[in-house]
């Protein structure tokens, strides 16, 4: 949590094993088991899809891929994700990279050529939507700045202190 708040994350994933699917926030809601929807959820879905749709682990090719809500799958209170958007302003999901907890070393290399165009396709992403630099008009000096979109009720952005950028 520090890491995140000292190097102003905006856009990150974490990895694990055991599934094959894309999970996206929130992960609390109420009835437990139902898509838990709030306001980047359409972009979250898309995101998870493109990641899914390039993954031959995954399905690629298969018009329905491995995509699901974190409350859907199952609830969880003070989950990552959910931390991650609300108080440490950056976006991220769960990735499961196969269904295997465990996988032997013997397929470490085909699971990494699996999710290489995956990974490559997610961080690409970063750069869609709004973005920009805050700095000093006097100075060029970059400056933290709170960023709202008008209209759009998720939480607020911050630009980062040492360059002045925000995503």
């Amino acid at each position: 949590m520090a890491l995140v708040k000292r190097q102003n994350f905006v856009f990150s994933a974490n990895f694990h094993g055991d599934a094959q699917v894309v999970c996206y926030p929130w992960d609390n809601g109420v009835p437990s088991g139902t898509n838990s929807a709030f306001p980047d959820d359409r972009w979250y879905v898309q995101l998870a899809t493109l990641y899914a749709a390039k993954n031959p682990d995954m399905g690629a090719g298969i018009i329905s891929v491995p995509i699901v809500n974190g409350n859907k799958w199952y609830t969880i209170y003070g989950g990552r994700r959910d931390w991650m958007y609300f108080y440490g302003g950056g976006r991220e999901n769960t990735i499961e990279l196969w269904d295997v907890k465990n996988p032997p070393d013997s397929v470490l290399s085909e699971r990494w050529l699996n999710n290489k165009e995956s990974f490559l396709t997610f961080m690409e992403q970063v750069f869609h939507g709004v973005r920009g630099k805050v700095i000093d008009a006097v100075n060029g000096q970059p400056l933290v700045a709170r960023i709202d979109v008008e209209s759009f009720s998720g939480v607020p952005v911050y630009s980062d202190p040492d360059l002045g950028d925000f995503y």
